[in-house]
């Protein structure tokens, strides 16, 4: 068997957990609003939406208290992080509002399996408990924390959505980008 040596810190909103569309709906209907997905252009909702950023994160909350509404970014994420979970070791890296209880039930629910959960009050303090836990590896799709992680040497997987894909352009070699998450598994370099 082979020795899971490195430890791997994945996200999940916006990485695993595609709360985007569910907070698009909500704030859509609130705003009166048409804005899609694909629409979004910066990585801060508040920008876009013009609203103070306690309503972002109030919505936010509101769409993790029915985590079952929550759909999966790609649909083959639970299969690539089994495979995934034999080499390394996998630990859910996140600064979501989702409750712990909320963010587990959608894990289980999903058949995402994981080694630990490492929950946050800022995108900004992962690094730290990345640090702290032996993390070399973070999957995330924040532009800034995928620079940050980047230059401080982490080997860093950026999955690409609408608010970072100014970055496919300007990309140092020292950020990889994952269009899906069989991408992920190939990055990786998984048998």
């Amino acid at each position: 068997m082979l020795k899971r040596k490195e430890r791997i810190g994945i996200d999940v909103d916006g990485t695993m957990a595609n709360t985007t569309e569910r907070w698009l709906l909500v704030a859509n209907q609130m705003l009166g609003m048409n804005i899609q997905k694909d629409d979004i252009n910066v990585y801060y909702l508040d920008k876009l939406f013009k609203i103070e950023p306690k309503i972002v994160n109030e919505i936010f909350k509101k769409v993790w208290h029915d985590p079952d509404s929550i759909r999966l970014e790609h649909s083959d994420i639970p299969k690539v992080i089994r495979n995934i979970r034999n080499t390394f070791k996998v630990y859910i890296l996140t600064a979501t509002f989702g409750e712990d209880a909320e963010v587990r039930h959608w894990l289980r629910s999903n058949g995402i399996q994981f080694d630990g959960l490492i929950h946050v009050d800022s995108s900004y303090k992962k690094l730290d408990e990345a640090k702290r836990h032996g993390i070399s590896i973070i999957i995330d799709d924040h532009p800034a924390l995928a620079e940050n992680a980047a230059a401080l040497g982490y080997t860093t997987i950026l999955i690409s959505q609408p608010w970072n894909r100014y970055l496919d352009e300007a990309i140092e070699k020292r950020i990889k980008i994952a269009r899906n998450w069989k991408d992920v598994e190939d990055l990786l370099r998984l048998p």
